[in-house]
């Protein structure tokens, strides 16, 4: 059945936001969403289907390697993904890599013991880069550092997030990915925005900004597609970018999150996906917001030995990776950390937890009861903003190709905002507000939250 009509709006104060154009009855699939790219936790990889997302069970049976597919049709629709055998190739070489990274750290970790010395490895308090620059393009800081599930999964998002923008910029797609913006007719052109990304808009609607704060020139942005649509790499630009945010909010404090919340964004030129804000880079790092920021900038620096066709491990664990292999990996990356900062701050309190399946209640819309499997990447579904009393639930079960409903839990007038939960709906007011300060640096001033901060 065709979808409700939803546009997307300016929302004093709060960015963009999704309204109903039309009366939403409660229980309607509102919108439908496609991963642009999903990764998962390696605990989980094994035994949860990379297309479908279907979920064996902590204690289920494995699905058959390499793909761990679910099903041949679910095979063929990995292999039909853009760039799914550059990100083959990158994933083969990330795990070599880690592989001997974990030798070499136990390797050095074993001599101090001997030695009754302290083993050097990496810590956030050891070296402060004095700068941004020097944090992400300075020598490297994985050599000696660990690496948590957190951090591999992250990288796993970002080279199958970037193998699949390489395809499509070469060409290397099988036939049409389809519009990030279907506007049913309506004449389209590019503009861009003041400061911001290029985005696709309708006639005579005039210019948008896609930054928490920022005010658009118009009321109405775009209309959101009635039928789902395979989203490409501009339509991941037009997320929210939060790596002002993410310093500032460090650097601020936890849970002060005003200043962030009143940066400038930081523009980007769509098509050369350079930064013009070199200020940023120029600013001065402090002990607080390094410490947030360094597993970021070790992940970087592990993708970009990789890219480089070398390992600081290799010597004495394993063999570097072959020509053919680096041939293969350079492209992805590009010659500095732009890509990847592109990336990992628009996944950064956009991207969607995969969870286990489990029931359609409102108790269950923080997933408490149960295991979140990976990310996933939804650019469209990205402009629903938070309440705690949501008005739309994301349905716990998947569709093919890993598509994600959204259903309206009550009746939605039109012109009625459509809000989901960013948290779990239990949480007491105080543990609600620190974890959206935390999570995604803003404090909610929802109708509950007013009513229960003033109790």
């Amino acid at each position: 059945n065709t979808q409700p009509l939803l546009s997307v709006r300016a929302v004093p104060g709060a960015g963009l936001g999704v309204f109903a154009d039309e009366d939403v009855a409660a229980g309607t699939i509102v919108f439908t969403a496609l991963p642009y790219a999903a990764a998962m936790f390696r605990d989980f990889s094994s035994r949860t289907c990379p297309s479908c997302f279907t979920y064996s069970g902590f204690y289920g049976k494995k699905f058959p390697a390499p793909s761990h597919c679910c099903s041949i049709e679910c095979e063929k629709n990995v292999q039909r993904t853009p760039g799914s055998k550059i990100a083959a190739e990158w994933e083969a070489a990330l795990g070599r890599e880690l592989a001997r990274h974990h030798a070499h750290v136990e390797h050095t970790i074993g001599k101090a013991a001997r030695r009754s010395e302290p083993a050097n490895t990496f810590s956030h308090e050891s070296h402060i880069p004095s700068t941004l620059e020097e944090a992400w393009n300075g020598p490297d800081q994985h050599q000696q550092s660990s690496f948590s599930e957190v951090d591999v999964c992250m990288c796993m998002l970002v080279i199958r997030t970037l193998a699949r923008r390489f395809a499509e910029e070469s060409g290397q797609c099988e036939g049409e990915l389809g519009s990030a913006h279907n506007t049913e007719g309506e004449g389209v052109e590019k503009v861009p925005g003041a400061g911001g990304v290029v985005v696709t808009v309708g006639e005579g609607e005039g210019e948008i900004v896609l930054q928490r704060g920022m005010m658009a020139s118009v009321q109405r942005v775009f209309a959101l597609e009635r039928e789902p649509v395979t989203p490409t790499f501009d339509a991941l630009l037009e997320m929210q970018d939060n790596e002002a945010a993410f310093y500032h909010h460090h650097r601020a404090g936890v849970g002060d999150t005003a200043e962030a919340e009143a940066l400038a964004p930081l523009p980007i030129d769509s098509g050369t996906l350079t930064l013009t804000s070199h200020s940023l880079l120029a600013s001065s790092l402090d002990p607080g917001t390094w410490a947030a920021l360094s597993p970021l900038v070790r992940c970087y620096h592990l993708l970009r030995t990789l890219q480089q066709g070398r390992s600081h491990s290799s010597s004495s664990r394993g063999s570097r990776p072959s020509a053919t292999q680096t041939a293969m990996l350079a492209p992805i990356l590009g010659p500095d950390a732009t890509l990847f900062r592109t990336v990992v701050f628009r996944e950064m309190a956009n991207s969607f937890g995969v969870w286990e399946p489990g029931a359609n209640t409102p108790e269950e819309a923080g997933y408490s009861a149960r295991d979140m499997l990976g990310l996933a990447l939804y650019p469209r579904a990205t402009f629903f903003n938070h309440s705690c009393q949501p008005n739309v639930l994301r349905d716990a079960q998947y569709g093919p190709g890993g598509r994600s409903a959204f259903r309206a839990t009550c009746d939605i007038r039109v012109n009625e905002q459509l809000t989901i939960a960013y948290c779990d709906l239990t949480y007491s007011y105080e543990d609600r507000q620190q974890y959206l300060s935390r999570e995604y640096f803003f404090r909610c001033s929802c109708p509950r939250c007013q009513a229960e901060g003033e109790g």
